[in-house]
């Protein structure tokens, strides 16, 4: 019997099973379920399956360059993340950059990739090594477990609190770049809550969507800079910027033109990392937990690899709002 036969009878997921049955502690499930879990495993003499391990080694691949990693701390944190809990469950782990061959690979237990590939790039990695997970990118349309964010949700609550604080001329500066192999353009889901939240409410305004292909705080500069310049007196009064660090270079313009945030320009980032807590002024942020997305990765990539799961699963973090000074 597998995880996967328990898991149907207790009408539960295979995750919860295995977490179940490992006793972690952490698991926020109800007694009722974790007897009838426990019951059914011992009803069908449930035994670990471990496979014969090809290594010690877990392949971290992050689809950023060390050098442009350095420069973003959403994926940096990721990484080190999944380091820091490899780690505490016993394992080594090995980190292969978006300029390093993948076919190393192949010699790890198994393999967690940090960041957006392209429907090839995650293919050839789950050809070169099944044991596989992706955290940071919806991947189960290709058979791949993942570990994502709750954009929309979060998305939804920062417009809300925008038009609960009078402001309705809502913007969005967004980077739509596209993958290492410049095979697909990366298409971020944020956008599109945006335009159905505020069309629901009767604000959307096509000109307010300021698209760059960039993420860097020159970037963010310039395409705020492009935006003023377009629209001047019709300039949104609250602007959702997607990173920390775009939201860094909106913030220098506005402050070397004199606009005051955020008395003219209410401003909230995403990602909430530590460059949005020392910012002038401080950013309101859209906070991820990367820790829980990656920790949860690796309990996933760890379940592949001992129970042999057959089912590809997504597991969703949900976000928060951090309020600071460049909000109302």
């Amino acid at each position: 019997m597998s995880l996967k036969d328990i898991a149907l009878q207790a009408g539960v997921s295979i995750t919860t099973v295995s977490r179940i049955l490992n006793q972690d502690s952490s698991l926020s499930v109800a007694d009722e379920t974790r007897q009838r879990v426990e019951k059914i495993a011992n009803e069908m003499n449930y035994k670990p399956n471990k496979k014969k391990p090809r290594s010690a080694t877990i392949g971290i691949v992050t689809w950023f360059t060390e050098e442009q990693e350095k420069n973003d701390p959403y994926y940096l944190t990721l990484r080190l993340s999944a380091e820091k809990e490899l780690k505490k469950q016993g394992y080594k782990s090995v980190s292969i950059f978006g300029d390093s061959p993948w076919t190393n690979v192949r010699r790890c237990m198994g393999v967690i990739a940090i960041g957006r590939f392209s429907t090839a790039q995650q293919l050839r990695l789950k050809a070169l090594n099944p044991s596989l997970v992706i955290i940071g990118d919806n991947s189960l349309e290709n058979d791949i477990s993942c570990v994502t964010s709750d954009n929309e949700v979060g998305v939804k609550r920062v417009l809300q609190d925008f038009i609960d604080h009078s402001r309705e001329n809502i913007g969005i500066l967004i980077a739509e770049g596209r993958t290492s192999d410049d095979l697909e353009k990366i298409y971020d889901r944020r956008l599109v809550d945006y335009r159905h939240y505020l069309r629901s409410k009767h604000l959307y305004r096509a000109e307010n969507v300021f698209s760059i292909a960039e993420v860097s705080r020159k970037a963010g500069y310039n395409g705020i800079q492009t935006a003023y310049r377009k629209l001047g007196k019709d300039f949104p009064n609250a602007l959702f910027v997607t990173s920390d660090i775009l939201a860094l270079g909106a913030l220098d313009f506005f402050t070397e033109n004199e606009i005051k945030v955020p008395q003219q320009v209410s401003v909230v980032s995403f990602n909430d990392s530590q460059l949005a807590e020392t910012a002038k002024p401080s950013l309101t942020s859209v906070k991820v937990d990367l820790p829980l997305m990656a920790k949860r990765g690796v309990e996933m990539l760890l379940q592949i690899i001992t129970a042999d799961a057959d089912v590809a699963e997504r597991t969703i973090i949900g976000t928060s709002i951090s309020f600071r000074e460049s909000s109302d």
